[in-house]
C-alpha cells in the first residue's frame, strides 16, 4: 500500500481539528476509526477515515410543519370505567398522596420509645 493512503495521528488530528490526545483516548475506548499499529507507530488508512466519517454523519431532521388551522383538535380523553378493585387502589393512592406523610416538605419525626 502507498504511504499516501495512510495518515498518522498528528495528520488526522489536524485534519479533523481535534487533539492527538482525543485520538489516543478513542483508541483506548475502542471508538474512533480503525487503525494499523506497527510497534509504536499508528497509521489510519484513508478508507477507514472515510468510513468513520460516513458512519458518524448526522443528518438533520426536516423542520416540523405548523398544523393546519382547520385540522381537528384532539378532544377530551375517553371515559374509562374502573373495576371496584381498581377504584379502591386508586382511592388508596390518592389518600396516600394527599397525606402529610407523602409530602417531602414535611419533616418526619421519629419517636424513640
Amino acid at each position: 500500500m502507498d504511504a499516501e493512503q495512510h495518515m498518522n495521528e498528528r495528520e488526522l488530528a489536524t485534519y479533523w481539528g481535534i487533539s492527538v490526545t482525543t485520538l489516543q483516548r478513542w483508541r483506548c475506548l475502542q471508538r474512533g476509526p480503525e487503525y494499523i499499529k506497527f510497534g509504536n507507530y499508528i497509521r489510519y488508512p484513508l478508507t477507514a477515515v472515510r468510513a468513520f466519517e460516513a458512519n458518524n454523519t448526522v443528518k438533520p431532521r426536516p423542520p416540523r410543519l405548523p398544523a393546519a388551522p382547520d385540522a381537528a383538535q384532539p378532544g377530551p380523553p375517553e371515559e374509562v370505567t374502573l373495576t371496584a378493585e381498581q377504584q379502591e387502589v386508586l382511592n388508596r393512592i390518592r389518600a396516600f398522596l394527599n397525606s402529610p406523610r407523602s409530602d417531602p416538605r414535611v419533616p418526619r419525626v421519629r419517636s424513640h420509645s
